[in-house]
């Protein structure tokens, strides 16, 4: 089975290595992937961001950046939503297996009632929305009321046919109503009702174009309700903007919309590639398609009370925008994805091979990928134009720590030099083999070197299952009826007189094999 390590790099240190001197001995740090921004709120002089791992937050004051992950308070991974109520000083993190953390100062509580509870539908949440000091969850399910006060969840909604289950992905309010954006329409209910918690309290807004279609967003602008309505079939977005007692037209787009949000009197249509800005007369103020040094993928945007703009970019991290075209990015520190499927360590380096395998041990057709912490900084060498795909191998040679050689899952053996690509051995140019006739499809599982600075590498699916690169640079390979032609050989063990080779059957168990060199 394949080993993936896990959506983070957690290093537990044991050793006295430079590279982790500042961190106590036996203690946990994390090295996550920060560059993809998905949410985005200002708490007083902090803009906190959200990624798929873990937060991170940007003083405006002194400019300082800082994460919050699992290992410094956060109960788990995967955020799905941060919202901020500012009378409480509260900002609240969900996460998408529904569990919830409350954020006070440097107090940090969880609620995991929901994550723990037997619940009927989709286990997830995508919005969190305040009234009355109140937060709204919009859920996989339907609607949690969590009693801010308490820190407790007050009440569930069920609001689909016969309290169903159905998924809601927005909410709002207006004067007398709550609103919820569901996959089937859009609900709505007086706000002030002590019956909420009855399905036949809610009714489906009829006026709409398609009653029962995938409505993702609703928000409230200046007293106006804007709804966001995705056509599936077509794959185009409609943004309606309800008039009295009916839905009209708003905007139309041919791509998704992906969020529509409203922050400090400003109404922003999110899209794949673009940000619209609404004034509070529903003009289009502005539109934002790039920022300069990359072109813009916005997930979400908030603007302060001096105009100043902050993009959540799901390439480019934080993103500020103060004058009309001027944009920074503000990325943390990290690897480019959380792709992990072997690490080496030597002295103060850190080496990452970020492909993978399936179940059964079948590519995954990630980019050529290796990742490397250095002088506590992470630099990410992806081979972009590479048709090569799944670095699952990676080690440093311990006697030349700029030497590095990752095996890839069917492109041969990479061999790096101070960051760059020096050589690639395949079928063509050493003695590896292609485990398919007439092309070029050399899968290596595992790569060592001796105390003589040769090179071994396991071979799969070929008749002669080990080759070795001697130190003079000729190569000679190994034929052993034992395991000629099995298809997943994994690590290779070199000792002064054996090797050892790890052998997987998929979806079965892994097999050590011994052989003398």
């Amino acid at each position: 089975m394949r080993q993936f390590l896990t959506l983070q790099i957690l290093i537990l240190v044991f050793l006295q290595t430079a590279v982790f001197a500042q961190i106590p001995v036996g203690s946990w740090r994390d090295h996550l992937p920060y560059i993809e921004a998905t949410n985005i709120v200002q708490a007083k002089n902090k803009i906190f961001c959200s990624t798929p791992y873990s937060l991170f937050y940007y003083d405006i004051d002194d400019y300082s950046i800082s994460k919050l992950s699992i290992t410094n308070g956060l109960s788990d991974i995967g955020t799905s939503a941060i919202n901020y109520l500012e009378e409480k000083d509260l900002l609240v993190v969900a996460y998408s297996n529904a569990n919830l953390d409350f954020i006070q100062g440097t107090n940090i509580t969880n609620l995991n009632d929901i994550k723990q509870k037997q619940i009927q539908g989709r286990k997830t949440i995508y919005q969190i929305e305040f009234n009355d000091s109140k937060a709204y969850l919009a859920c996989g399910f339907g609607i949690v009321l969590v009693n801010l006060d308490k820190l407790e969840v007050e009440d569930t909604y069920y609001i689909g046919p016969e309290a169903s289950a159905i998924e809601v992905f927005s909410i709002a309010f207006d004067q007398d109503f709550i609103y919820a954006a569901t996959e089937q329409g859009v609900y709505y209910a007086p706000k002030n009702s002590n019956d909420l918690i009855d399905y036949a309290t809610w009714s489906k807004d009829e006026s709409f174009p398609d009653v029962n279609g995938k409505y993702p967003d609703i928000v409230n602008f200046n007293n106006k309700l804007f709804a966001n309505y995705f056509h599936q079939g077509e794959n185009a977005s409609y943004i309606y903007k309800k008039e009295n007692s009916s839905w009209e037209l708003f905007y139309h787009s041919g791509n998704e919309v992906e969020r529509l949000k409203v922050s400090n009197n400003e109404m922003f249509i999110i899209e794949g590639d673009k940000v619209l800005v609404y004034d509070e007369d529903f003009k289009l103020k502005r539109q934002i398609l790039d920022y300069g040094f990359a072109p813009s993928k916005p997930a979400d945007c908030i603007i302060d009370e001096n105009g100043k703009l902050y993009i959540a970019d799901k390439a480019s991290g934080l993103v500020i925008n103060e004058n009309a075209n001027e944009f920074e990015s503000i990325q943390v520190d990290g690897p480019f994805n959380n792709h992990v499927d072997d690490i080496s360590a030597v002295d103060d380096k850190v080496w990452v091979a970020g492909g993978g395998r399936s179940s059964f041990w079948g590519n995954l057709y990630y980019f050529p990928e290796a990742f490397s912490f250095i002088d506590e900084n992470w630099n990410s060498n992806i081979l972009w134009n590479s048709t090569a795909r799944d670095f699952v191998k990676i080690i440093i040679n311990p006697k030349n720590s700029n030497q590095v050689f990752a095996g890839s899952w069917g492109w041969g053996v990479f061999e790096m030099q101070n960051n760059e690509v020096i050589n690639i051995y395949n079928d063509q140019n050493s003695t590896l083999q292609s485990m398919i006739v007439g092309e070029p499809f050399v899968r290596i599982g595992g790569l060592a070197l001796d105390e003589e600075q040769n090179l071994w590498v396991t071979n799969s699916g070929v008749n002669e299952p080990v080759s070795v690169k001697k130190n003079d640079g000729s190569w000679y390979s190994l034929g052993y009826p034992e395991i000629s032609g099995y298809e997943s050989i994994g690590k290779i063990i070199i000792t002064q007189k054996l090797f050892l080779l790890a052998i997987c059957q998929p979806k079965r168990s892994f097999n050590t094999i011994i052989l003398n060199r």
